[in-house]
């Protein structure tokens, strides 16, 4: 697939650091654009990722080097997407331990004197998470259906991704209940 190949709006959503999650029908290709949280640096950074898929192949858009990149078979779509779904699992467990060690904290009296700052921070990133990972499982939904009389392959290692998705989206959803229930905690014990 070459760039020159691609419509014109097409190229801006491709090149789009933070575009959502999408799926676009075009005539020559579709385009499937998914927008996942990544931990770089220690900071939480929602990244946009474009694939191309055509009747002959899968391509990831390199923007660094604004050139697709053959995937070559659903096989290596499915396994480079199953590598960054991994990793938000990772990033998901990891915030669970960071949260339940400050619930034990906080339920033995060892509160930070930062909490509401903590708190705050805390909230923040599982706010963004969570609607980042919505349109995730939306649009891997959207992906699936499209293709689900095409490839059995597709359907059935492209479900178990939409289910670690599912569950990372809940899990986030239960890191901010959590969170608020912590929080309410806190402001009945210091009032």
């Amino acid at each position: 697939m070459k760039y020159n190949e691609i419509n014109d709006f097409h190229r801006i959503d491709i090149e789009n650091e933070a575009h959502p999650s999408v799926f676009f029908k075009d005539e020559n290709y579709d385009l499937f654009i998914f927008r996942m949280p990544q931990l770089i640096n220690n900071r939480l950074v929602p990244i946009s990722k474009a694939f191309i898929i055509t009747d002959k192949s899968y391509f990831y858009f390199d923007k660094e080097s604004k050139e697709f990149v053959d995937l070559q078979s659903v096989d290596g779509f499915y396994k480079y997407l199953n590598n960054d779904i991994d990793s938000i699992l990772k990033i998901i467990n990891g915030y669970i331990e960071e949260i339940e060690l400050i619930e034990d904290n906080f339920y033995e009296n060892k509160i930070d004197k930062n909490f509401n700052k903590q708190w705050f921070s805390y909230k923040n990133d599982f706010i963004k998470i969570n609607r980042i990972l919505f349109k995730c499982v939306e649009v891997i939904t959207i992906l699936i259906s499209h293709y689900r009389k095409d490839d059995d392959y597709l359907e059935r290692n492209f479900e178990d991704m939409q289910e670690h998705l599912q569950l990372a989206h809940r899990n986030s959803g239960m890191l901010l209940e959590k969170l608020d229930a912590l929080h309410n905690s806190y402001l009945v014990e210091n009032n």
